[in-house]
């Protein structure tokens, strides 16, 4: 059962192949331990613990490792830009899958792990009672294994009877090693039936993890980190791009279903669809229990099904939802509004050189479990009211837009909306003059760390905000604004006021 579920999640093949041949091991090793040690019971014995307590070990213990070896090279103080620059296309999607499957994280995936462990002291406590035996039979002066003579009852003998001596502990151990005739079949019928078991097992699982290699339906470049699940034939990719443009397709339902028909949809943890020019999100989808991560590139959604709406009932393990360089059909789809908030796993959102005001200006609350939302040139003409039930947002970017002013929802507030903001980026907003009570608020209560105002025409900071901005792990960057155009006294009353250039790139990969 394991190794069938490795197949489903672990990419890298030698990994699932040692699990096949730990199974073939584990299915010839009685058999042929039974063969070389036939008559020494106790040999045979203390070799199959033995073997089967190496074979425990390494597949607890060492396959795991080989997976984690991958990961030596990440540490816990890379930057973001730092990341993106090491790992290849698709790393996130394929390390969460396997980190997710060897790390106990469910009583399932618990009582898998917690077998070949158990199996392996249970080896290591029958090896222990083994050698025991051994020693005490050793003691009485009788061989460790036993023979024909040592068994044969000595001959009858004409002798006054007498009271029965009691049986050395001995013989109660040699009987105890051997095995009646029936006994003896039932166990070689078993060894028979785990040898091809075992074996077939293997051969299949070799099969499926090489036979179909060639056999792709889409290339490489759309299949990255192929998967070889046991009994499946049609392409399992950890991440799809899906190009309208070089399948000859506009992206209408029909056609992509005829498409994704040979695609094992369990399999996918990235799904990109690009170059559609009348997309509309396919059902079959909602089969892709794994999907962490939907981008759509370059392309028009003309339809967005409430049959596989945006709710965590359709994409329980969503992630990341980014549209770049796309367009929304008007008025903007059903299923992007179908429920009150969007998955409940969503984390970041990312709108790129796409026009989302429509759609924000009809949403309310579906915003508020996310805790990284961006968008650069998004088509924002106002600041939507969604916006202020975004309670969960941790990372806030909006970039190039048209918004003119943030409009005070609560006057003099006294809770702050936003309670878990870190950064927020409202750079490139030439049209930007005024900044809403909430705003200063938040950046006041102490928990925000980089609130970008850089290429604004922000001019001036309420006066009973400045004294209560942060001086100490608080910065307020206005590069390019006009909190820094000359306004001396400004910069003098808000010491935590950055008037230094802005490294776009960086900002934006530091703000998400």
């Amino acid at each position: 059962m394991q190794a069938y579920t490795t197949s489903q999640t672990i990419h890298t093949r030698f990994v699932n192949q040692s699990f096949n041949i730990l199974i073939a091991l584990n299915a010839l090793a009685h058999p042929v331990l039974s063969r070389l040690y036939a008559g020494q019971v106790a040999k045979k014995r203390f070799a199959c613990v033995l073997i089967e307590f190496f074979l425990d070990i390494a597949w607890a213990s060492i396959l795991p490792v080989c997976v984690f070896v991958n990961y030596w090279y990440l540490e816990r103080t890379l930057t973001a830009e730092q990341i993106l620059y090491t790992v290849k296309f698709g790393y996130f999607e394929k390390a969460q899958r396997e980190i997710r499957h060897l790390v106990i994280l469910s009583w399932w995936q618990f009582l898998l792990a917690l077998v070949p462990a158990t199996s392996a002291l249970l080896n290591l406590r029958s090896l222990t009672k083994l050698l025991a035996t051994v020693q005490l039979v050793t003691s009485d002066g009788v061989p460790s294994s036993p023979d024909a003579s040592m068994l044969r009852p000595d001959p009858p003998t004409l002798t006054k009877p007498g009271p029965l001596a009691p049986p050395q502990p001995s013989q109660g151990i040699l009987v105890s090693l051997t095995t009646d005739r029936r006994k003896s079949s039932l166990v070689q019928w078993g060894h028979r039936l785990i040898t091809i078991t075992g074996n077939a097992i293997c051969l299949v699982s070799i099969a499926a993890t090489g036979m179909f290699e060639s056999a792709g339906r889409i290339s490489d470049a759309s299949c990255v980190h192929r998967l070889y699940p046991w009994f499946v034939t049609d392409d399992a990719c950890i991440v799809v791009i899906l190009n309208c443009m070089e399948l000859q397709i506009s992206g209408r339902q029909p056609e992509l279903d005829n498409v994704l028909k040979t695609i094992d949809l369990p399999s996918i943890g990235l799904f990109i669809f690009t170059g559609c020019p009348a997309l509309v999100v396919p059902t079959s989808l909602i089969e892709a229990v794994y999907l962490t991560s939907l981008v759509i590139l370059d392309s028009t959604i003309t339809e967005w099904p409430m049959e596989i709406g945006l709710t965590t009932a359709s994409f329980p393990p969503i992630v990341l939802l980014g549209l770049t360089n796309s367009s929304l059909a008007s008025p903007p789809p059903d299923g992007l509004v179908a429920g009150p908030t969007w998955p409940d796993s969503l984390e970041r959102v990312l709108f790129r050189d796409t026009d989302v005001d429509e759609l924000a200006q009809r949403l309310t609350t579906q915003w508020s479990l996310i805790s990284s939302w961006m968008c650069i040139s998004c088509g924002l003409k106002s600041f939507p009211p969604a916006f202020y039930s975004m309670a969960q947002v941790e990372r806030w970017s909006i970039w190039n837009s048209s918004i003119k002013d943030i409009p005070t929802l609560v006057t003099y507030p006294s809770i702050t909306l936003w309670p878990a903001l870190l950064a927020l980026t409202l750079a490139n907003n030439p049209l930007l003059t005024s900044i809403g009570d909430d705003v200063w608020f938040t950046a006041s209560s102490g928990t925000i760390r980089t609130f970008s105002l850089a290429s604004t025409n922000v001019q001036d900071i309420p006066l009973h905000w400045r004294s209560r901005l942060p001086r100490f792990d608080f910065s307020l960057v206005g590069f390019d604004s006009s909190l820094c155009s000359n306004n001396s006294v400004l910069i003098q009353d808000v010491p935590a006021l950055d008037c230094s250039a802005l490294d776009t790139a960086n900002s934006i990969i530091t703000t998400q």
